[in-house]
């Protein structure tokens, strides 16, 4: 099976409380490229380095 995202778009939505469009793609190869050098590191540390990363975008 192909590496995926931990979250999937839907659940980056929820999270950051955003509509789909070009941010939700942003943050999805965010989090494809913590998948491809880390791993899966777990929800709860995956949506705190999320809504790190979305802070520091606003």
């Amino acid at each position: 099976a192909a590496l995926r995202p931990e979250l999937d778009g839907a659940q980056v939505m929820e999270l950051l409380g955003i509509p789909p469009g070009r941010d939700v793609g942003k943050a999805m190869e965010f989090l494809m490229e913590i998948r491809l050098e880390e791993g899966l590191i777990g929800t709860e540390a995956i949506t705190e380095r999320l809504r790190s990363w979305w802070a520091e975008r606003r």
